[in-house]
């Protein structure tokens, strides 16, 4: 009895443990021991589709359409913002903003292609069930999108009427612009931020959650544009308001998506 007893209590911490190498007794790392791990947006990475075996054909298009709807709808975001104006306000509102595309074009693709390198990193340390490695990049990644985020912040707030008077805005609409300017500047950091979670996400397989947290921003931002144009009539200050906090709320949703 004592012996079936031992024999019993081994197996069961076998089972709490992991599974033991039957050559040398050494433990296996296992897809389970790297879902305990204590950072929750690694340990959702690890629970999406299996990108390592079996056929790619599917998983190339699962994983492809939500991509490109994710790149279409970014595309649309802030042109909510341009038709909301130019349908409820006027032709001056909507030249305003519609004068900050370039720039704001230049941080949607500075922020996407650095983030792109993070993507590649983490996904080949995934394709090498490296725990330690993708810890590490990832949260060099949040720090350096958070540096990153807060430095664009720093150089372009104050810079604003500079940033103007380089892409030569009419003065009729300069003020308008400036002000839509000012509060786009306060949503960088979160911008940052969104890209590069959206890049770790995608780095196993997972494109569906920035897809979600992008189309939810989207309604919200649309939303807001039409309450504060057309119920609290705040015009253009009204759309860099609602364009702020749709961006910082893709953010959180994206955060809390994935926890």
């Amino acid at each position: 009895m004592q012996n079936v007893s031992s024999k019993t209590t081994g197996s069961h911490a076998g089972a709490t443990h992991g599974t033991n190498d039957t050559c040398t007794g050494t433990p296996v790392l296992s897809l389970q021991t790297v879902q305990k791990t204590e950072d929750t947006l690694i340990h959702h990475l690890f629970r999406n589709v299996d990108m390592l075996h079996g056929s790619l054909w599917d998983k190339i298009i699962l994983f492809a359409i939500p991509l490109a709807l994710t790149n279409v709808l970014q595309q649309l975001f802030n042109t909510a913002d341009v038709v909301v104006l130019g349908h409820f306000v006027g032709r001056d509102a909507m030249a305003s903003v519609g004068s900050m595309t370039p720039v704001i074009s230049i941080f949607v693709a500075l922020f996407t292609g650095l983030a792109l390198g993070c993507n590649v990193v983490i996904a080949r340390h995934f394709g090498s069930m490296a725990e330690t490695r993708i810890h590490q990049a990832s949260r060099t990644a949040i720090c350096l999108a958070l540096f990153l985020g807060l430095l664009t912040l720093a150089l372009c707030y104050p810079a604003v009427e500079t940033i103007l008077n380089l892409l030569d805005i009419p003065k009729g609409i300069a003020k308008d612009s400036q002000i839509y300017f000012e509060y786009y500047c306060l949503s960088l950091p979160a911008m940052a931020l969104y890209n590069f979670f959206a890049a770790m996400v995608r780095s196993i397989g997972n494109t569906t959650s920035p897809l979600i947290s992008l189309g939810m921003a989207s309604l919200l931002n649309l939303l807001l544009n039409i309450l504060f144009t057309c119920v609290f009539h705040m015009g253009v200050q009204g759309v860099a308001l609602a364009t702020t906090i749709a961006n910082w709320a893709r953010l959180c949703c994206m955060i809390f998506s994935n926890l």
